[in-house]
């Protein structure tokens, strides 16, 4: 898992993402890893994660995810 964060960290760095926002969506990253840690990550179907950000938004309640496109309209990679 941790080699899967650091090619995704340095894919960041090579887009020139800020520090903060690599910090922020490695973070969020390795959190999704592990709540799927125990299913076959290419099974992941989009329901899969649709379930995954409302239960986030459920439990932290009506905040921001870094998962929106910026206001440079950069989008997340993955």
């Amino acid at each position: 898992m941790e080699r899967a964060i650091d090619t995704f960290r340095q894919r960041l760095r090579l887009r020139r993402y800020a520090k903060n926002t690599i910090k922020t969506y490695s973070g969020c990253l390795s959190k999704f890893l592990r709540a799927f840690e125990a299913h076959d990550l290419g099974a992941v179907a989009e329901k899969d994660i649709e379930r995954y950000l409302s239960h986030l938004v459920e439990k932290k309640g009506r905040q921001r995810f870094p998962l929106k496109t910026s206001a440079r309209g950069h989008r997340p990679v993955l």
